[in-house]
């Protein structure tokens, strides 16, 4: 499993505010859902914040995520649902290179505040399982949120533009292949020197409309396209892709899986190209004109 440090819990609480709901659910409050509230898909964020509370879910998840993306797993799963999510990895643009960074926990002389301060971007990988018609359906969901107190993504080629997310599995497991989605929305710095709010979810722009790029036995990746930001600031971007699976079984199942940020860094002339590789739970990005920084978070169940 993998580790889940004191500043991840920390960061997930200030950056509550992104999420329209206290996660708490006050006690006046009828957190219970029926079967219509799930097919109307007619729910508060409070019930949400339950059902996938008694799923599973971190505190640190439900922090992290927002009512679409809880709304889209519970309207996807139905209630007899298990997720498992340790919370993000955060990560960091180093001032000297340049370069994503993930963020180490700070020592006790260190003011945790600090280095909070200095996330620019989080990645997460949650497992959710479900039973539909008799059988049990694994999904991969890989989470990433460019952060407003970060710096935000670099400039070339054009913002978020030939960024790339990739999942994997590990051995053990078959992929759906109808069973891809991704969806992202974006949230744009303006003249009046404030972020104007994240847009509705949309496909557009992000893989094939939603659908990856490329998909192989292992795993798929979707890859920004024809959302260059604002020339008036700095656009952000969180979202997220997931793809469905059935197990296999056997010795050799491993229950594990990865999502991979890959940010593009374009070459002197403007150009970047890159190409993807799969394996057992592992994504490799591979640039061929340009260069590219990794971001990643892993889930075991």
């Amino acid at each position: 499993m993998k580790k889940i440090f004191p500043i991840l819990v920390s960061s997930s609480l200030i950056l509550s505010s992104l999420s329209s709901t206290a996660i708490a659910a006050d006690n006046s409050v009828d957190n219970t859902v029926s079967t219509q509230q799930i097919s109307n898909n007619s729910y508060t964020e409070s019930q949400l914040n339950q059902i996938l509370s008694d799923a599973g879910a971190s505190q640190s998840l439900l922090t992290e995520i927002d009512y679409e993306q809880k709304l889209a797993i519970v309207a996807d799963a139905g209630e007899n649902l298990s997720i498992s999510s340790g919370g993000s990895t955060a990560y960091t643009r180093n001032d000297v290179t340049g370069e994503l960074e993930p963020i180490k926990p700070p020592s006790p002389d260190e003011f945790t505040t600090l280095a909070i301060s200095r996330a620019d971007l989080y990645v997460n990988a949650q497992h959710v399982s479900s039973v539909k018609n008799g059988k049990t359906i694994h999904k991969i969901i890989g989470y990433f949120r460019w952060e407003e107190s970060g710096r935000g993504p670099k400039p070339g080629p054009g913002g978020v533009v030939k960024d790339s997310i990739g999942l994997a599995v590990a051995d053990g497991y078959q992929i759906i292949q109808d069973g891809y989605s991704a969806s992202y929305s974006s949230n744009t710095f303006g003249i009046n020197g404030k972020y104007n709010g994240w847009t509705p979810y949309k496909t557009t722009g992000l893989g094939d409309n939603g659908q990856p790029d490329t998909s192989e036995l292992y795993g798929a990746s979707w890859q920004f396209r024809n959302v260059t930001p604002l020339a008036s600031g700095i656009t952000l971007f969180k979202g997220s892709v997931s793809m469905s699976m059935i197990k296999k079984g056997g010795a050799s199942t491993v229950n594990r899986a990865i999502v991979k940020y890959n940010e593009a860094n374009s070459n002197a002339l403007g150009n970047f190209s890159v190409s993807v590789a799969f394996g057992p739970a592992s994504v490799t990005f591979t640039p061929s004109a340009g260069s590219a920084d990794n971001a990643s978070d892993d889930e075991d169940w």
